[in-house]
């Protein structure tokens, strides 16, 4: 990790990512009834990997999401996500005793273990403790 922070917009040009954002007609890591606006997201590296994820806003968004929005989110979810189910619940206000808590941490640790292999160890962890939260 670097000791001064950069901007998102720095890192995507560092490590030559790219995304095509899509919209979908749901998010399969969500189980919303309320009505929102899903994307099919699919991230390029410059090295010709790529991940599929999905981006969900309320439906009070009313633009695409970019590929920085995608990322700070994606930094966001994975920055917690090393320590136990109990311990995740209690420090992001879950219930321990949740299913659909326990779900949702499960899809947090799948999204991380894919944006780890996208990037590589050093640039994740770049992503998520060197780079300006948007």
């Amino acid at each position: 990790m670097t000791q001064e922070s950069i901007t998102m917009a720095q890192f995507i040009a560092e490590h030559g990512l790219s995304a095509t954002i899509q919209r979908a007609d749901s998010n399969p890591n969500m189980d919303s009834k309320y009505p929102m606006n899903h994307y099919k997201v699919v991230i390029r590296h410059e090295s010709g990997a790529r991940m599929t994820t999905y981006f969900s806003t309320g439906m009070g968004w009313t633009q695409e999401p970019s590929l920085a929005e995608v990322l700070d989110c994606l930094a966001s979810d994975s920055s917690g996500i090393e320590q136990s189910f109990e311990a995740w619940a209690g420090e992001y206000g879950y219930d321990a005793d949740s299913r659909k808590a326990e779900s949702v941490y499960k899809a947090c640790k799948r999204q991380a273990k894919k944006l780890k292999n996208l990037l590589g160890h050093s640039a994740f962890e770049e992503l998520l403790y060197d780079v300006e939260r948007l």
